[in-house]
């Protein structure tokens, strides 16, 4: 059953706790108020602890499931202003649903505030016939359990069109309006200032960027390019529909995405965060990644690793500075971080050892045919090559 005082309407979650969910017997998660990433090996329950995060703001939930093995399972948060909320689940097979809430249990000013990005973040062609007219949030739309599960890849170009419409016509815009028009066109160049929002063509209804000069159809850009205006414009379409006159950046309540990275270059994975961050200051995050890139550009305190101690997954004990992982290597990262193991190819490991063994035994004419493929097989600019050129001084 369902334990709950109503949160406030600016939430935001301190802590969870989850007992026989999914794969996890029993873990403890804290989250700071703006930026919070999950990271760990596949599998060990990154997605799970996102689904409990928004099973807490629907009536029912099919997609978590008991432990197996163990008779009860439950979900408990507490928000920054310690109102809390408690869930049973119960179901342990795929077709049965948990009823996760009393009558009057799951309140409308909360789950208004929680924005699930999709994982399926693909930006699709749409040739449209016509533009609807603006979406008005209807307060009973949150008792449809697909309220969080917002479709993006159907709704944007609709909704992105209809704001330059408006925008075009001055028809009565609020001063929050116009602003987040305004960060939506500038949000096509905030990854990339080579690419531009130019126009709308109005007889078409299509979206047209300039992108290094040239006119192209906001669609046929890259796939990494389309997730990162997946999540941002879904965001603000999402607070759009929402709150009518609320600017993005007033936005104080709780964003959750899968796989942040998704799709992305290492380059622009190491650059998602602080775009986040800059466009939606006052919201709070709580993400999953398998990038090391990601992990490279938070703080210690927004990092979340987990991990598995004896079977039972758990929070990993870091050792960080203030400055979190920034000066850490991204094969540090996956290796120390997010469990991943040795990294190096069989034969560069091999030879690497060959050569250290030769040393150790002071076998010079292995060492200098092990230095010698090393050095054809090492990049450049690698800093194994230096570490090599100490360890062979003096022996050859």
């Amino acid at each position: 059953m369902s334990k709950i005082k109503v949160l406030e309407a600016g939430m935001k979650l301190k802590k969870i706790d989850l007992k026989n969910v999914g794969n996890i017997s029993d873990l403890s998660l804290t989250f700071n108020e703006h930026m919070n990433v999950i990271c760990g090996t596949n599998g060990i329950g990154k997605t799970t602890i996102l689904k409990a995060l928004k099973a807490l703001f629907v009536f029912s939930e099919n997609d978590l499931k008991l432990k197996y093995g163990t008779e009860n399972g439950s979900i408990k948060a507490t928000s920054f202003k310690d109102s809390t909320r408690e869930l049973s689940i119960k179901s342990v097979f795929p077709a049965d649903d948990n009823r996760n809430s009393e009558f009057g249990g799951v309140f409308k000013e909360n789950a208004v505030k929680v924005i699930v990005n999709p994982d399926n973040r693909s930006l699709d062609y749409h040739q449209l016939n016509a533009i609807s007219r603006y979406p008005v949030y209807n307060s009973s739309d949150v008792n449809n359990r697909d309220f969080l599960e917002n479709n993006v890849n159907n709704t944007l170009k609709t909704w992105f069109i209809n704001r330059i419409i408006a925008e075009k016509m001055d028809d009565g815009l609020s001063e929050s309006e116009k602003y987040n028009i305004s960060k939506m066109k500038e949000s096509v160049s905030i990854i990339d200032s080579n690419i531009k929002y130019k126009r709308v063509d109005i007889r078409d209804l299509e979206i047209l960027l300039n992108d290094h000069g040239s006119e192209v159809f906001f669609e046929f850009e890259s796939t990494g390019f389309k997730n990162i205006l997946f999540i941002i414009l879904g965001i603000i379409e999402e607070i759009e529909f929402r709150f009518k006159n609320m600017k993005i950046v007033d936005f104080n309540g709780i964003i959750l995405i899968d796989e942040v990275e998704l799709h992305l270059h290492p380059a622009w994975q190491n650059k998602i965060i602080d775009i986040l961050s800059e466009m939606f200051p006052n919201a709070q995050f709580i993400m999953t990644t398998h990038s090391p890139a990601v992990l490279q550009s938070l703080d210690s305190q927004e990092i979340i690793p987990l991990h598995l101690n004896d079977g039972n997954v758990e929070v990993k004990t870091l050792d960080l500075s203030k400055y979190g992982l920034k000066g850490w290597t991204l094969e540090e990262i996956l290796s120390d971080v997010m469990g991943v193991g040795m990294l190096k190819n069989k034969v560069l490991q091999d030879s690497l050892d060959s050569f250290s063994n030769a040393l150790d035994d002071d076998n010079v004419e292995l060492a200098k045919k092990e230095y010698e493929q090393l050095n054809e097989m090492l990049h450049p600019e690698s800093e194994l090559r230096q570490i090599l050129e100490i360890q062979k001084a003096g022996l050859f």
